[in-house]
């Protein structure tokens, strides 16, 4: 199971007040921040989101990233990276004028925001749910699995999920086996306002009627939180409760390319109060620290409804000189009173789904203005009251309500910084600091019961600098603009399922499960094209392709629009590289094409495969699912185990029956090898013959009606037998099975002719081949003539697939004789017997001539005691045991097969003689089968195991200051290699015998994705070890505790100068 380790602190409490507003340094006390929130009732609760290359905790009060949990920036991207961009980021509402029921209007703030402090709780106002405000995590696996399957099916399905995981200070999403429904699934909270599917239209959640959320993305986050608790505005800017719902959607798609680097964000916004509000904004706030937070500047664009976060050309501490940009769109503001107008929104129903809904004389807003402030500034400072937070809402500086002024036109705007400065043109910041900022939308009429829906997203993006890096997120924002106008229906093909088997120097990767769906999928006009494999220098890249497997359809290079981030024009530049090599579910890896060199035991390296899908039409032509990287080190099986076979060997396989099919079994992956025997047999359904691969248990692994093929196979085919065979694809338990001269047809030719006995190389014996007659038998030849009777039949299949053999003799044997018009029937003499091989009998014969009378041989004068034909004759074969009696006439025996000619030209040949005519043995259903023994992973011998233990390492030796892993100067380590399944327990000791440090290193599988235990170069308490040279005793035990050996090694250290801080 793959892990995304993040450092943070995930804890839940029964509580919804958080109190404790950023001060100026951030030096924030987490501790005072989790005794505030007891003081509510409603659980708190922070998740992780990571559904592409964004992951973030958010929590269900409004903060869409999350700083509350260590104190540190809440997003992390890339995914992986362990690289922070946003702080801290929510909603933020604000009202400006308020009228009681009954009451005149009055000018009063309130506002209920997600700020560093929060004023929203869980759950929906009024709601009986004890559950209520909990975030309910949804995937499109799931929801997928339960419409492609039925109630009982679906419950008995278990399927990997991405969990959020906490263990002690670190926090993770672990794919873990989840039993279907998932309890978010089966609670779906439509009460609350979830959107959901009613397939029976009564008005009742009920999954076993078919009814299910209804998500968008590939994973779905959703809650409600509500500002009505007063004491959560007291500790912030002390207004009274707005009294709104907010129904929160977290989703997006988990692709490779621009969508992958998007979050979506949907807010339900409801006015559950009794007063009416006016003058209401909405805002998304965001404190993004892109990388370190001091050198950050913000900027928009206006005509996009763009902010966003980025750094100044010397780079960032964190990320470097490729520091990315952090964006957030606003799609869709709150609609207001516009006579004329008519306003499109994007809403749900349950109705309708997701739709686009008109609304007449009104108008949606878009962002209104745009206003920043700033950690520590005096006059741009944090927001201290309702009144400061009120006033950067409507664009104005909050401490003193003034309008910002454009320095380049010396006016008022109320869109900070909304010049371009990739260009340098218009008003762009210049003095890089810790920014905050409001994209806000507004004002609106707000009254009992409306409802406002709000759309936005988070982008990132990351180029060769910090303006390319602007450019690159205002492009992906193109594909999240078209994402919102399409409805979300966003066209997303499915990720290969993966498994690897890491051997020697080798890596073998094979994607077979699923590949049905994968091959088959659709989506508007885009069509399964072909995978991708990569290599990746990281975990989280960079990525360099190094193989396509792609659909022979003549598609090879695809060009596609793709930013030119030099000029950050959009050029038509190549996107994939198809080699119409036709599709594979494996690939083998030996080759380190990073480093130009093959792969090195031990190594850690980085792999990922995905699909792609192709519309020649679309604006964008190819979207490819996401890479999702696959972390191997090649290495031998390690100690207690071996390998009965490799990668490429073939399994043992026994044939029972008469066909001359050869099938192989060959080994892609050999740790799938299940030990079992498997059997191909033949059966014909509706008229149609099949090949079954079954196990043991007799369940059908396999089938088809066509033959599997090797690629190098197939190559070799001839035009009329490529219908027959596919390349063979399906991988079974780690082996693919491949047909060679596979057949269900009976034989329509000869398969080979040839003399195997002649002591004489001065003769030969010339073969024409079969009659063009027909199918080249007797009674198809007689068919061509006007003879009457014609012959009642001809053999069948099981007579015409033997082989023949003409053996040369000096006795011969006696044939019927038919002359050119069939008038004369009596018998000839013939220098040779017929024999059939696979019954190992003498058969009959007959010989037609179309020219001439017997005899039809006579002494060869020009080599004597040598013979030749001195006729063109047709040998037909008579599949019967051999009585020397000519037949009385020319159709009423069924058993004449094959005419076969022989030339009198260039013949000649003597007793002993033998020459064979083969002929293609087909599958008989019933008749034939094949059994195949698939050995697999196996205990190794004592000899075995001493080599394998002599064969435990530990790498780099001597360790000269750093190994090829390191990422950096203070995560220095050593690697002990070629460990098996069980424990190994490591002691470290100093030359003089001093015990530094034990480790213990556990591995569960054979096949396990790093049979290594690593050294920090650190002792028992965490401090560097000196230089020098270091004893490490190993004991090993197998996977039930047992000893199974021991091995000392020494180590010598080379560290390089440093100072340290512990003493």
């Amino acid at each position: 199971m793959m892990k995304h380790n993040r450092q943070l602190l995930i804890i839940m409490f029964t509580a919804t007040l958080l109190w404790s507003a950023e001060p100026v340094g951030r030096n924030i006390n987490v501790d005072i921040d989790h005794q505030a929130r007891v003081m509510a009732a409603a659980p708190v609760e922070h998740v992780v989101w990571d559904g592409n290359q964004i992951s973030t905790i958010h929590g269900n009060h409004g903060d869409v990233v999350s700083y509350h949990i260590t104190g540190n920036s809440g997003l992390e991207w890339p995914k992986g990276s362990g690289k922070l961009a946003v702080f801290q980021s929510g909603i933020w509402l604000a009202s400006g004028r308020t009228r009681a029921p009954g009451g005149d209007w009055e000018d009063e703030l309130r506002t209920a925001a997600a700020e560093y402090t929060v004023e929203f709780v869980p759950g929906s106002i009024g709601s009986a749910d004890p559950n209520s405000g909990h975030i309910y995590q949804i995937h499109k696996k799931e929801v997928d699995a339960f419409l492609e399957n039925d109630w009982a099916t679906f419950q008995a399905m278990t399927i990997d999920l991405p969990i959020t995981v906490v263990e002690g200070s670190s926090a993770f999403t672990e794919e873990i086996p989840k039993s279907l429904p998932t309890d978010d699934f089966m609670n779906w909270p439509v009460h609350d306002g979830a959107p959901w599917k009613d397939a029976n239209d009564d008005g009742d959640y009920n999954p076993a009627d078919g009814d299910h959320p209804d998500i968008l993305g590939d994973v779905f986050h959703w809650y409600v939180m509500n500002d009505g608790n007063a004491a959560t505005h007291t500790p912030l800017w002390g207004t009274s409760p707005m009294n709104v719902d907010v129904q929160t959607s977290l989703f997006g798609f988990n692709q490779a390319g621009p969508m992958g680097n998007i979050l979506f964000v949907r807010w339900v916004i409801i006015n559950k109060g009794s007063d009416e509000l006016d003058s209401v904004f909405v805002s998304m706030w965001h404190d993004d620290d892109v990388g370190d937070a001091t050198d950050d500047l913000v900027g928009c664009n206006v005509d996009l409804s763009v902010g966003y976060t980025y750094n100044d050309a010397d780079g960032d501490n964190t990320y470097g000189v490729e520091v990315p940009a952090a964006g957030a769109d606003f799609f869709q503001g709150p609609l207001v009173h516009s006579p004329g107008d008519t306003s499109t929104i994007f809403t749900w129903s349950k109705e309708n789904s997701y739709h686009l809904r008109d609304f007449p004389d009104k108008k949606r807003l878009g962002m209104t203005s745009f206003a920043k402030y700033i950690n520590g500034n005096p006059i741009f400072s944090d927001p201290a009251s309702a009144q400061e937070t009120y006033n950067y809402m409507n664009g104005l500086v909050g401490t003193t309500g003034e309008p910002f002024i454009d320095p380049i036109t010396g006016q008022p705007s109320i869109f900070v910084h909304d010049g371009d400065p990739t260009t340098g043109s218009g008003w762009i910041d210049d003095v890089p600091g810790d920014r905050r900022y409001l994209m806000t939308s507004g004002p609106f009429y707000f009254a009992p019961g409306d409802t406002q829906e709000v759309v936005g997203a988070l982008i990132l993006a990351a180029g060769s600098n910090w303006a390319k890096s602007i450019t690159k997120m205002l492009y992906f924002d193109n594909f999240a603009q078209g994402a919102f106008d399409a409805n979300f229906n966003v066209c997303s093909p499915p990720s290969p399922v993966v498994e690897h088997a890491q051997l020697d120097q080798k890596v073998v990767f094979s994607f077979e499960d699923g590949s049905d769906i994968v091959e088959d999928y659709s989506c508007g006009s885009y069509t399964f094209q072909g995978y991708n494999i990569y290599q990746g220098a990281s975990l989280n890249g960079p990525w360099t392709r190094i193989g396509t497997y792609d659909v022979i359809d003549g598609i090879k290079l695809i060009l596609d629009l793709e930013l030119d981030e030099d000029t950050g024009e959009l050029l038509e530049l190549p996107s994939q590289f198809g080699t119409d090599s036709g599709l594979r579910h494996y690939v083998e890896v030996t080759y380190d094409k990073l480093n130009s060199r093959d792969l090195i035991n031990n190594r850690k390296y980085y792999f990922a495969i995905t699909a792609f899908a192709y519309d020649p039409d679309a604006a964008k032509r190819v979207i490819e699912s996401p890479i999702n990287a696959v972390v191997v080190v090649p290495g031998q099986s390690g100690v207690g185990a071996s390998l009965a076979s490799q990668a490429q060997d073939t399994l043992a396989i026994e044939h029972s029956g008469s066909s001359d099919a050869l099938f192989d079994a060959i080994v892609v992956d050999p740790y799938q090898l299940t030990g079992e025997s498997y059997s191909l047999s033949f059966d014909v359904v509706d008229s149609v013959t099949y090949w079954f691969l079954k196990n043991s248990s007799s369940d059908v692994l396999a089938t088809d009606m066509i033959f599997p093929a090797t690629e190098d196979y197939y190559a070799t085919l001839p035009f009329e037998q490529l219908p027959l065979y596919s390349i063979t694809n399906s991988i079974t338990d780690g082996f693919i099975v491949s047909a060679r001269n596979s057949t269900f047809d009976p034989p329509i030719t000869f398969s080979s002719a040839e003399t195997i006995s002649d002591d004489n190389a001065e003769t030969a014996i010339a073969f024409g081949g079969i009659s063009g007659a027909g199918n080249g038998t007797w009674a198809a030849f007689l068919g061509t003539t006007p003879l009457d009777p014609q012959p009642a039949g001809s053999p069948g299949a099981e007579s015409l697939q033997l082989d023949i053999e003409f053996r040369f003799t000096d006795g011969g044997s006696v044939a019927t004789y038919f002359n050119a018009s069939i008038s004369v029937i009596e018998t000839i003499e013939l220098p040779f017997e017929v024999w059939s091989i696979e019954e190992e009998k003498q058969i009959n014969a007959a010989v037609y001539m179309a020219a001439g009378s017997k005899p039809i041989y006579e002494e060869d004068e020009d080599n004597p005691g040598s013979y030749i034909f001195t006729k063109n004759f047709f040998v037909i074969p008579v599949y019967e045991n051999y009585n020397g009696v000519g037949m009385s006439d020319y159709y009423s025996n069924t058993n004449m097969g094959w005419m076969m000619k022989f030339d009198k030209s260039s013949t000649s040949f003597e007793s002993g003689n033998i020459f064979r005519v083969t002929f293609v043995n087909p599958l008989f259903p019933g008749v034939d089968t094949y059994s195949i023994d698939a050995a697999g992973a196996m205990t190794t011998s004592s000899d075995e195991l001493t080599a394998q233990i002599d064969a435990v390492n530990v790498f780099p030796n001597p360790y000269f200051g750093q190994n090829p892993e390191e990422r950096n100067q203070l995560n220095r380590f050593v690697f002990f290699t070629n460990l098996g399944v069980g424990k190994t327990t490591i002691k470290l000791f100093t030359i003089s015998g001093d015990l530094i440090r034990v480790l213990e290193k556990e591995i569960n599988a054979v096949n396990s994705a790093d049979r290594r235990a690593q050294w920090d170069l650190r002792n028992s308490f965490d401090v560097p070890v000196a230089s020098g040279m270091y004893i490490a005793h190993l004991s090993l035990e197998d996977a039930n505790g047992n000893s199974i050996g021991e091995k000392v090694l020494k180590l010598a250290v080379f560290m390089p100068e440093e100072r340290l801080d512990v003493y």
